[in-house]
């Protein structure tokens, strides 16, 4: 199963927007990777999340922007996207340092607000046997 979090799209125009997608391996029901989806939310709301885990994800994320600058069609594409989405290509950047600030406890907050229980929007897709 592999289980991903995606906050650039829809999320790149409006913040209150995440996408969580999966793939159910064939050893995996939906219904059982959206329970495991769901267990590690209860989690984010319930417990903070490890200070080096945060940092592990910091630090990808520094990396990815890194590996980002020395690509320059890679880096184009980028700029063009936060100027088209946010309105300020420089913004790419500024991500960084709005990440690198981010707390265990801003995590926690944030998860109890956003994951409600009725704030969520499931599909999805089956095999037709």
């Amino acid at each position: 199963m592999v289980i991903s979090a995606c906050p650039i799209f829809p999320g790149a125009t409006n913040a209150t927007l995440l996408t969580f997608a999966a793939i159910a391996s064939d050893r995996n029901t939906n219904l059982e990777v959206l329970d495991c989806m769901e267990r590690e939310i209860a989690r984010l709301k319930a417990d903070r999340v490890a200070q080096d885990e945060l940092q592990r994800a910091k630090r990808r994320v520094l990396v990815d922007v890194v590996h980002q600058l020395a690509d320059n069609p890679v880096l184009a594409g980028e700029l063009a996207f936060f100027e088209a989405c946010t309105g300020d290509c420089l913004n790419l950047f500024r991500r960084v340092d709005r990440i690198q600030a981010v707390r265990p406890d801003d995590i926690q907050r944030v998860a109890s607000t956003a994951f409600a229980g009725n704030n969520k929007i499931v599909g999805m897709i089956e095999r037709v046997q």
